[in-house]
This record gives C-alpha cells, sequence and structure tokens, in this order.
C-alpha cells in the first residue's frame, strides 16, 4: 500500500476461544478460506478487546463483501479489511497488508458507500487488519487505522 497511515496499533494478547486458539494452532493445515475466518474471528476479539463495537461481520451486497464493520471507542465508523496469511517458520513473506491493492480499495469504497447509505451513516474509514499466524503457534496482528482514503 503506497499511501498507508502509520497510526497502527501495538500488539498485545487478545483473549481468544479455545476452538479458535485450536485452528489458529494447526493454521499449516487450514485452507485459504479457512484460516481467513480464523483470522476475521481472531480480527473482531482484537477490536472488542479494544473497546470497539463490531457491528457487523461479513456483510454483503452487490459490490462484494466487507469483513468487519464496527465502531471505535471514539465513536468513528470503520470498515476493516482483514488479511491473514499462515508464515512457516525462518521463510521469508510479505505482509498480508500488502493483499489489499487498489481494485480490493475501489471495491471497498463501493461496499461502504452502499452501506452507508443504507443505514444513514455520514462518514467511516477504512482499516486494515494483518494478521500472520506462524508455524511456531503465534500470531501477529497489524492493525493499520486510516489504512486508505475514499478517493481514488
Amino acid at each position: 500500500m503506497n499511501a498507508m497511515a502509520e497510526a497502527t496499533v501495538a500488539r498485545p494478547q487478545v483473549s481468544i476461544s479455545d476452538d479458535l486458539r485450536d485452528q489458529l494452532g494447526r493454521a499449516g493445515e487450514l485452507s485459504a478460506r479457512e484460516l481467513g475466518i480464523a483470522g476475521e474471528s481472531l480480527a473482531a476479539a482484537y477490536l472488542q478487546s479494544h473497546g470497539w463495537d463490531v457491528v457487523q461481520r461479513n456483510w454483503f451486497c452487490a459490490a462484494g463483501e466487507a469483513d468487519i464493520i464496527a465502531v471505535d471507542p471514539y465513536g468513528e465508523w470503520a470498515f476493516v479489511e482483514v488479511k491473514t496469511r499462515f508464515v512457516r517458520d525462518g521463510m521469508p513473506s510479505p505482509e498480508p497488508e500488502v493483499k489489499v491493492d487498489a481494485e480490493k480499495r475501489r471495491r471497498y469504497r463501493q461496499i461502504a458507500a452502499q452501506y452507508l447509505a443504507t443505514n444513514d451513516i455520514a462518514m467511516a474509514r477504512f482499516d486494515v487488519i494483518a494478521i500472520s499466524v506462524f508455524e511456531s503457534r503465534v500470531a501477529s496482528i497489524h492493525h493499520v487505522c486510516s489504512a486508505f482514503g475514499c478517493d481514488a
């Protein structure tokens, strides 16, 4: 991402369910879809542990799907794209957030416009949560606030 804001959130531990912990512990065995679903659950738990209200998960419209729609502790709405990857220990791998390319950002803007109009909400921002699940059963969460803007 070329113009990502550097307003990032620290990487504290997040309390998660035993089921989610088990899923992430065998991340190398999961399909990409299963890993993505587990990552979205971890991201939602992370946001909630920081005082966010997760309003919707996997909201669909004609333009596509928003992973998470949430309100931060300051009352600001955010559309959160979650990217999760499995990393074998010792192997280099690109950061998951680089997968949010220009086309993904364009689609997210369309999704947001539909949600905001439908729900009479004036404004929202776009965040990205990048999760790296390592072979050693450790996960890293990188939350990029205002990762991209409303303009093309």
